[in-house]
């Protein structure tokens, strides 16, 4: 092959411009003959040539492999979220005049990208979100990419996808590395790849690795900071480079996805559903989004100035109180609506229903009784109620009363179980109870899925509202009627 200029042709690809080189190619702007832009690939052609240095002509040897392992790879593989292979040209004996190469669509390196539309953290975990759908899989069938990093991310037409995938792992490939040659992105790789990596399974280095990679996205920064990013030190946090209220959410997730143990990081699926919940924010009520907004501005600001001095034990009570909190402001509507009953106590002076908001066992007695609503063993880090309370009184006989709210416990295993329900009870006299409406849920405290989740179960309860006014009022009657007997 001679030497590549613009206006030399590969195939039916003209090249146009010189865009840069990576490791083991050069890439070209080009054009095919129907006029279709493209970038273009080609192998380095010194790699094909031999030379005595046995050490050198090992490592030529390796990475044009890695070059045509990326093109067998992408003609084999037609994933959503992997770039596309428009055209690729591999001889059976590449030589320097007959040279491998292949053409994606032409993009945007993730840097250039952001730079160029700015770092909006919202269009960050978009992005994001995508990716981790499209490792998960490619884990799925038990390959690895073991390249992550943002210039190996294209985003074309504001679709972003995996692209260099020269280090693949997948099944049937050959071996192709040394054993104590580091596998990966400088800054960005796992510390198991570090060596023998032909001999381990790659994807959790992926993970850790994809969440570097979302760190410098979000935070803007040129390189990760290095080791495990750990709740609890603010210069490892996105929320302290990010100023959307709700980026405290992921700092969880960035943290276990970058531990040095590759069994305590979460799969490409965990993550994916992680950046979903976080993502649906935007598809809640207005009424709920101020909720939630407050949650993050009271928690960050606390967090931000109390971190260091709290242990992961405090950390999970505040976060169980924040929940506690976003439930409570919900139900500030439905007291007022409660009130239109208009109740009176036994001297004749109104008797309004109640917010409940509490932490601890006592003000969830009042409607776990006569029935116990939820699981309380297990060793229990913080327990909270919210919701509202109306009571119907009479001066003599029994009385009735009308609960609904959400039960928050939290535990040590940094689990959260939810139970929302209506329950009518009367007492004094006719003992009688009935949990109208009742739904459970658990999820991780400190979680964007565990906020998602608490809001979703306070929607089924407002929205089962009419239901347990119904069976109140029900009651209510049959304590008149026991009244008068």
């Amino acid at each position: 092959m001679t030497k590549l200029t613009t206006g030399s042709k590969l195939g039916e690809w003209t090249l146009v411009k010189r865009l840069g080189e990576g490791g083991n190619g050069v890439v070209w702007e080009c054009h095919r003959n129907d006029g279709t832009p493209a970038a273009i690939k080609v192998l380095k052609t010194y790699l094909l040539e031999s030379t005595s240095n046995s050490n050198e002509q090992r490592r030529r040897s390796k990475r044009a492999r890695r070059f045509i392992d990326e093109i067998q790879f992408l003609r084999s593989h037609d994933i959503k979220g992997i770039i596309s292979l428009l055209d690729s040209y591999l001889p059976n004996d590449p030589t320097t005049t007959d040279t491998p190469w292949l053409a994606m669509p032409l993009g945007k390196s993730l840097p250039a990208y952001l730079q160029e539309n700015g770092r909006i953290f919202t269009e960050v975990v978009r992005i994001f979100r995508d990716l981790a759908a499209t490792l998960s899989v490619i884990h799925a069938e038990g390959s690895a990419h073991r390249d992550i990093k943002p210039e190996n991310i294209v985003v074309v037409d504001n679709t972003p996808y995996l692209s260099d995938f020269g280090l693949v792992q997948f099944d049937g490939k050959d071996p192709n590395t040394s054993e104590s040659e580091i596998l990966g992105p400088l800054f960005f790789v796992a510390p198991e790849m570090m060596g023998c990596a032909n001999e381990i399974d790659a994807r959790p280095a992926d993970n850790y690795s994809f969440a570097k990679t979302f760190w410098v996205a979000a935070t803007g920064q040129q390189f990760p900071l290095p080791g495990e990013q750990r709740l609890g030190i603010p210069a490892l946090s996105l929320s302290a480079y990010v100023e959307d209220q709700r980026a405290y959410l992921l700092d969880k997730l960035i943290d276990t996805c970058t531990r040095h143990d590759p069994q305590e990081r979460p799969s490409a699926d965990q993550i994916c559903e992680e950046l979903n919940a976080w993502g649906s924010y935007d598809t809640t009520p207005p009424e709920t989004m101020r909720a939630v907004t407050e949650i993050a501005r009271s928690l960050n600001s606390t967090v931000a100035k109390t971190r260091s001095e709290f242990n992961l034990r405090k950390q999970m009570c505040s976060w169980g109180m924040e929940l506690m909190k976003a439930a409570a402001s919900n139900f500030v509507p439905l007291v007022d609506a409660l009130n239109s009953f208009g109740f009176t106590d036994q001297e004749g002076y109104p008797l309004p229903a109640r917010l409940i908001e509490g932490e601890g066992n006592p003000i969830w007695d009042q409607w776990t009784y006569p029935e116990v609503l939820v699981d309380e063993s297990g060793d229990i880090v913080w327990r909270g109620a919210a919701g509202t309370i109306a009571q119907f009184v009479q001066s003599r006989g029994p009385s009735a009363l009308l609960v609904s709210g959400v039960r928050i416990i939290v535990r040590s295993d940094q689990s959260v179980t939810f139970c929302a329900a209506h329950v009518s009870i009367a007492a004094g006299g006719i003992k009688d109870h009935q949990i109208i409406w009742r739904a459970d849920a658990k999820s991780q405290i400190g979680s964007a899925t565990a906020d998602s989740t608490l809001r979703s179960l306070v929607s089924q309860l407002l929205g089962n509202a009419p239901l347990g006014v119904v069976v109140f009022k029900s009651m209510i009657q049959r304590v008149i009627a026991a009244r008068n007997v």
